[in-house]
């Protein structure tokens, strides 16, 4: 069996509220870890998420599934600029 390749990104831009990223992937992690089928997942993090890693890390990693976490609006998500803000 293939393993499932999860892509775990986050971007907290220096302006936004800070969220507590960290303790959002613990609690993934340890979900996953105590699977049945903790054998067949792949965990790849991004952390900070630019543009330019986002792209990367989809071409890179080739995910099954991205989870991304972080702000929002209705027309997508806040990535982080090369200085740490929004974009």
């Amino acid at each position: 069996m293939a393993k499932i390749k999860i892509l775990l990104l986050s971007a907290n831009p220096k302006e936004t509220v800070a969220l507590r990223l960290s303790e959002e992937f613990r609690e993934i992690k340890g979900v996953i870890r105590k699977s049945k089928y903790r054998d067949n997942i792949e965990i790849v993090q991004g952390e900070a998420v630019r543009a330019s890693d986002l792209r990367v890390l989809l071409l890179e990693e080739s995910p099954n599934v991205v989870h991304f976490s972080g702000h929002g609006a209705s027309k997508g998500v806040f990535l982080e600029n090369n200085k740490g803000n929004s974009h």
